[in-house]
């Protein structure tokens, strides 16, 4: 499983969903999407596919979405919470402020 440390407010379920997904396509990297946008820092990835990304990597390949040009990926849609997209990444200071909100609106304690 990988995970963006920038995104504090994603699933507490994305393990299990992804992986309920997964028993289907036990081959493919399984990875999160909200709103129009695929996340392709969150996923449940085979291990099978180790040998491959160090491959793609040594050879240059720097993108994930390069990577699955090969290796397509399962997506699984994750909806909003209280109008929380739950993969809103933190990336400037003007984004703390947003993040606030956002943990006031999921009431998170």
């Amino acid at each position: 499983m990988t995970v963006a440390v920038d995104t504090p407010f994603f699933p507490m379920d994305m393990v299990e969903v992804l992986a309920s997904h997964r028993k289907a396509n036990a081959d493919c990297p399984v990875i999160c999407s909200s709103g129009e946008r695929d996340h392709f820092a969150f996923g449940l990835w085979p291990v099978a596919l180790a040998d491959p990304l160090k491959e793609y990597l040594l050879n240059g390949g720097r993108s994930i979405k390069g990577f699955f040009k090969d290796h397509p990926p399962v997506i699984v849609k994750f909806e909003a919470h209280n109008g929380v997209d739950p993969f809103f990444n933190i990336n400037t200071p003007e984004d703390v402020p947003i993040a606030l909100e956002h943990f006031a609106k999921l009431r998170v304690q």
